[in-house]
C-alpha cells in the first residue's frame, strides 16, 4: 500500500490543476479508492480484543466481589446488575443476569429494540450465553468500524491506539453506560457511514453505502435515523465542495445517494416497516407531530444548555457540556485559513440546527416524531464534527493524519462526556453512574486525551483538549452533586423512567412461584412503576400488554379516567381502585420500594384473591359506557353500573374541599386549618424524621416546607380512597401503603411515597383504629410564591365493600376459564346469557387482533372509548380464542430479502462487466 505522504503530495499536485473550486475539497481529495480497506487482520484483532477485555472483566468481578458491585456493573438493557458470577451465567445456572436483553430496554419500542437480542429471547429459555455471544459480536464489529476509521488515516504503526479503541469499545459496554449498546452505531458504525458517503462522493460507489445504511437502520433504528438525517446534511455540503455550480453532476450524484439509502432502508424494511406503521398509528405521537408551537430562545437555553439542579432549597444552576462545544466552532467564522464558503457552509448548517430547535416540527423531525431528549449535545458535537470534516481544520498538507485523529477523537470525547453525564442523572440508584466508576471512565478517558496530547503541537489543538477536559471535569462535578443528594437531576428527557431492575426480576421469581400454587395461566402486575410500556416484556411477567408495542393513546385516556396514572408507556401506573385491580385482572400488587439487599419473602408484594379474569362476561349498556367524569370514582360507578346492567355506586362520597379554598402556612411551629367536616390540613416542619427510601435526603426534607392533609373516618371499617386532580405542580403525596410509619395520637399510619403528580390518580388512603389517616404534602416552595397554595378538586369517596362483593358475585360466573396464554395468543371458554351477552376482555384493542368463537372467526367490537376489546356471543358455552398477528411484518421480512439478493446481483453483474472491459 502506497505511503500516505506520497499521497499527500500527490494530491497537492492535483488540487492545483483542478482549480479553486475543487481545491477547497480538502478530505475527499484524501479518500482514493484503493486506500479504502478494513484489514481482516484489525477486524480479527477487534474481536480478539474484545474476547479478551471481556473474559478480564468476568475474571475480575468473579475473584473480587466488592469490585464487581461498585465498578463492573453489567448493562442488561436498561442498567447494570451489579455483582454477579460469570461462570454461573455462562453456563446458564443463573436467572438473575441476562446479555444483551433485548426486549428489556429502558425505553422499550419497535424502533429501539436490539432484534437479534429479541429473537433469542424469544428462541431459548436460556439466554445467557446465546446472548454473550451477539454481545461479543456487535462490540467487535463497532470496535472493528472505528479501528478502520482510524487505520484508515493511521496506518500499521498506530495500531496501539486501534486496540485502545478495542478497550474503549468494550469498556463502555461493560461499565454500565446508560443504553451505551444502543448508542454503539452512532458512536462507532457512524464514522463508516462516513466513510462511506465520502468515498461515494469522490469514486460514485455507493454498494458499501446501502450496506453501512441497511446495517445501520437494522441495528437501531432510533439512533440510525439521526445519524442518516445528519449525514445527509454533510452529504449536500460534500456535493457542494465537489462540483460547485454544476448542477449536473449534482443531480446525478444525489439521485443516486437517495436511491442507495432507499435501497439500505429496504434492507432494514423487516425493522422499519412495522416500526412506521405502529407509530403512525399511535394517537399521541401524531398529536405531538401536529403541534406548530413554537418555544422561546430562554426555554432553549434554559432547557437544553443551561440547566438547574432541583432542591427543596434553591435551584443550582450548571452549565451543560453541550453549549461548550459550540464556543469551539465560532473560530470558523474568524479563522482566515478556512474558505470563505466552507464559512458560509459552516454558519448555514447551525442556522439549520437552531431552527431545527426553535421550531418544533423541525425539531421532531431531527427526532423522529418525538419530544428530543438531550438532543443539544448531539447538536453540538455532531455539528463540531461536521464542520470540523469539511473545513478541514488543521488538515494541512503535513498534519492531516495528526488532525482527522484529533478530529475524530473529540468526537468520541464528547459523545463520552455525554454519557457520563446521563449516567449520573440515576447516581441515587444502585445500578447507576456512581461517582466512583464516574471518576474511573474519566481517568480511563483523561489517559487516551494524554496520548493525543503528546502529538499535538499547534495552540489551536491543544485548546480543543482543553475544552473537552473541562466537559469531562463537569461532568464529574455534576455527578457528586447527584450522588451526595444535594440536588435532583433535571428533567432532560420527554419521559422519566425509574430503573428497577434487579429488583423487577427478583419480584418476577415470587410472583411465578405463587402462580404456580394457584394455577394460574394468566395474571397482570399493578402499581410496579416499570421502566417500559410492556411490563412483562421486561420481567417475563404473561400478561397482555405485551401484545402491543405502543398503547394507544384511548388506552392511556381510559385508564386515567378511572383514577390510574397510566401514560402512553405503562398500560398500569399508579392508581387505580380494588374495582378497577378486579375488572382489569390485577392478582399481585407490587410495592416499588424495596431493595435488592432486603429478604425477598418480605418485599411488598400483595395478592388480590377476587380478581376476575381477563375476560368476562356484562352487559350491553357496556357500549353506553363514556367515563367522561371529572371525578375518577363516578366513572367507576358509571361503568360498573353499565357491566352489571343496573345501579351499582361501590364507592360513596364522604365530602369535598372547597376549591376555592387556599391553604395558609404559619411560619413555626404546626399550625392547622379545619377546611371541612372531614379535612383537616396542617403545616408541619417537623417531618424531616422520615425515612423514604432514599428519595429525599434528610437535609432536602428538612429543608422543604410541608403539609399534613387529615382526613376523618366518619366509619372506622370502611377504606378509604382520596382523588386529587391536575393543578399540583411541584406536590408530592404520600400515602399508607410504604413502610415509613408517623406516629399520630398513638396509632401508627403506614405513607406511601408518590411522586411528582402530574397526573391525577386515585390514592388508596386505607384506615388505623382511630379513623383517620394521614397524607403528607410537600410543596416545593420558592422565595418570591406566597404562603399558600389552592387545592382544586380533590375527592374523597369511601369503598362500598358490600356493593363490591355484590358485583363480584354476580359477574363471577360469566369469567372466561384461560385454558392457554401464549406470546401472542390467549384461548378461554366462557358461558355467555341472555342478560350478558357481551364478552369485555382487559385486552387493549389493537387492529391486529383476531377473534375466533368457535372455530370461526368473529367481529370485535371496541369499548370503553375504543380502548378495549369485546365480543358479542350467543347464550351458551363457547370456546374464544384471541390471536394477535401483524401482517405488516411477514411482508417486510420478504422486502428485506428480495433487497439483499437484488443488490448481491447488481453488484456481481457490475463487477463481471468492469472485468470484462479490464480484459
Amino acid at each position: 500500500m502506497e505511503n500516505i505522504e506520497g499521497i499527500i503530495e500527490i494530491n497537492e499536485i492535483n488540487k492545483e490543476e483542478k482549480g479553486a473550486d475543487e481545491a477547497g475539497f480538502v478530505v475527499p481529495e484524501l479518500l482514493l479508492d484503493k486506500q479504502f480497506a478494513i484489514n481482516i487482520k484489525h477486524i480479527l484483532l477487534s474481536v480478539i480484543l474484545t474476547l479478551v477485555c471481556a473474559c478480564a472483566i468476568f475474571f475480575l468481578a468473579d475473584c473480587f466481589p466488592g469490585v464487581g458491585s461498585e465498578i463492573f456493573v453489567w448493562s442488561d438493557g436498561a442498567q447494570g446488575t451489579g455483582n454477579f458470577e460469570w461462570r454461573k451465567v455462562l453456563a446458564g445456572e443463573s436467572t438473575e443476569y441476562t446479555f444483551a436483553a433485548g426486549m428489556g430496554s429502558e425505553r422499550t419500542s419497535p424502533y429501539i429494540v436490539d432484534p437479534v437480542a429479541a429473537l433469542i429471547n424469544l428462541a431459548t429459555d436460556d439466554i445467557n450465553l446465546t446472548s454473550f455471544i451477539w454481545v461479543i459480536i456487535k462490540c467487535s464489529l463497532a470496535a472493528a468500524s472505528f479501528n478502520a476509521f482510524i487505520q484508515y488515516f493511521l496506518r500499521k504503526k498506530d495500531t496501539i491506539l486501534v486496540a485502545l479503541s478495542v478497550v474503549y469499545a468494550i469498556s463502555g459496554y461493560f461499565l454500565g453506560f446508560y443504553m451505551v449498546h444502543e448508542y454503539l452505531n452512532v458512536t462507532y458504525f457512524f464514522p463508516l457511514i462516513m466513510i462511506c458517503v465520502l468515498r461515494f462522493v469522490r469514486t460514485g460507489k455507493w454498494f458499501l453505502l446501502s450496506l453501512a445504511y441497511g446495517f445501520s437502520f437494522f441495528s437501531f433504528f432510533y439512533s440510525s435515523y439521526i445519524s442518516g438525517v445528519f449525514s445527509f446534511i454533510c452529504f449536500c455540503g460534500l456535493l457542494f465542495f465537489r462540483y460547485g455550480k454544476d448542477i449536473r453532476k449534482i443531480l446525478k450524484t444525489g439521485s443516486i445517494y437517495v436511491l442507495s439509502v432507499i435501497a439500505g432502508m429496504f434492507i432494514a424494511a423487516c425493522r422499519l416497516l412495522p416500526t412506521v406503521m405502529t407509530i403512525l398509528r399511535n394517537d399521541a405521537i401524531n398529536e405531538e407531530a401536529r403541534n406548530f408551537e413554537l418555544i422561546t430562545p430562554w426555554d432553549f437555553f434554559s432547557n437544553f444548555f443551561i440547566g438547574q439542579y432541583q432542591s427543596f432549597d434553591n435551584p443550582y444552576p450548571m452549565v451543560y457540556c453541550g453549549l461548550l462545544p459550540l464556543f469551539l466552532c465560532i473560530y470558523f467564522f474568524f479563522d482566515k485559513d478556512v474558505a470563505k464558503k466552507v464559512r458560509l457552509f459552516a454558519a448555514g448548517v447551525l442556522v439549520f440546527l437552531l431552527v431545527c430547535t426553535f421550531f418544533k416540527p423541525f425539531y421532531r423531525l431531527i427526532h423522529f416524531g418525538a419530544e428530543p431528549n438531550s438532543f443539544a449535545f448531539r447538536f453540538s458535537f455532531v455539528y463540531t464534527f461536521y464542520v470540523c470534516v469539511l473545513a478541514g481544520y488543521e488538515l494541512q498538507a503535513k498534519d492531516r493524519r495528526r488532525g482527522l485523529l484529533i478530529i475524530s477523537m473529540a468526537f468520541i470525547m464528547t459523545y463520552l462526556a455525554t454519557l457520563l453525564w446521563r449516567d449520573s442523572h440515576y447516581a441515587e440508584d444502585a445500578n447507576g453512574m456512581s461517582l466512583k466508576k464516574l471518576l474511573i471512565q474519566s481517568v480511563f478517558t483523561a489517559f487516551w486525551a494524554g496520548i493525543i496530547w503528546v502529538s499535538s503541537t499547534k495552540w489551536k489543538q491543544k485548546m480543543v483538549w482543553l475544552i473537552f477536559a473541562a466537559m469531562i471535569l463537569e461532568c464529574v462535578v455534576n455527578g457528586a452533586l447527584v450522588e451526595t443528594g444535594k440536588g435532583r437531576a433535571p428533567l432532560m428527557y420527554a419521559d422519566v423512567y425509574d430503573m428497577w431492575v434487579t429488583k423487577g426480576k427478583e419480584s418476577s421469581r415470587i410472583i411465578k412461584e405463587r402462580a404456580k400454587e394457584d394455577g394460574a395461566l394468566f395474571y397482570r402486575v399493578d402499581e410496579l412503576n416499570a421502566p417500559t410500556f410492556n411490563q412483562g416484556a421486561k420481567f417475563g411477567y404473561n400478561t397482555i400488554s405485551t401484545f402491543d408495542n405502543l398503547t394507544k393513546q384511548s388506552v392511556r385516556l381510559t385508564l386515567q379516567n378511572l383514577g390510574y396514572a397510566g401514560s402512553a408507556r405503562v398500560l398500569f401506573g399508579h392508581g387505580g381502585t380494588e374495582f378497577t385491580r378486579m375488572i382489569f385482572d390485577v392478582r399481585y400488587n407490587i410495592s416499588i420500594l424495596y431493595k435488592p439487599d432486603e429478604d425477598p419473602e418480605n418485599y411488598l408484594i400483595e395478592k388480590y384473591d377476587e380478581p376476575l379474569s381477563v375476560g368476562f362476561m356484562v352487559s350491553d349498556y357496556i357500549n353506553s359506557y363514556k367515563g367522561e367524569s371529572e371525578n375518577a370514582f363516578e366513572n367507576n360507578n358509571e361503568l360498573a353500573s353499565m357491566m352489571l346492567g343496573r345501579d351499582c355506586f361501590v364507592f360513596d362520597a364522604m365530602g369535598d374541599i372547597d376549591p376555592d379554598a387556599q391553604i395558609e402556612f404559619e411560619d413555626d411551629g404546626i399550625e392547622a386549618h379545619r377546611v371541612d367536616d372531614n379535612f383537616i390540613l396542617v403545616r408541619s416542619s417537623a417531618l424531616d424524621k422520615a425515612k423514604v427510601g432514599g428519595q429525599l435526603s434528610e437535609e432536602e426534607k428538612a429543608e422543604g416546607e410541608k403539609a399534613r392533609l387529615i382526613l376523618y373516618f366518619p366509619d372506622e371499617k370502611e377504606k378509604m380512597y382520596a382523588y386529587l386532580s391536575k393543578d399540583r405542580n411541584n406536590i408530592s403525596v404520600y400515602d399508607p401503603t410504604w413502610p415509613v410509619v408517623y406516629s399520630e395520637g398513638g396509632s401508627q399510619t403506614m405513607l406511601n411515597f408518590c411522586p411528582y403528580l402530574s397526573m391525577p390518580y386515585i390514592i388508596e388512603l386505607g384506615k388505623n383504629e382511630e379513623g383517620k389517616v394521614n397524607v403528607v404534602i410537600y410543596k416545593n416552595f420558592k422565595a418570591e410564591t406566597a404562603d399558600y397554595f389552592t387545592f382544586k378538586d380533590i375527592y374523597s369517596y369511601c369503598l362500598n365493600e358490600d356493593a363490591l362483593k355484590e358485583f363480584y358475585e354476580e359477574m363471577a360466573p360469566g369469567n372466561m376459564t384461560v385454558t392457554e396464554a401464549h406470546e401472542n395468543m390467549i384461548v378461554g371458554k366462557v358461558t355467555a346469557t341472555e342478560e350478558k351477552p357481551v364478552l369485555f376482555t382487559s385486552v387493549p384493542y389493537s387492529i391486529y387482533w383476531n377473534a375466533y368463537v368457535d372455530g370461526e372467526k368473529a367481529e370485535i367490537t371496541p369499548v370503553m372509548g375504543d380502548a378495549f376489546i369485546s365480543l358479542r356471543l350467543t347464550p351458551g358455552e363457547h370456546e374464544v380464542k384471541l390471536y394477535y398477528h401483524n401482517p405488516v411484518f411477514p411482508v417486510s421480512i420478504i422486502i428485506s430479502a428480495s433487497t439483499l439478493v437484488l443488490l448481491a446481483v447488481i453488484y456481481m453483474i457490475l463487477k463481471r462487466k468492469k472485468t470484462s472491459q479490464n480484459a
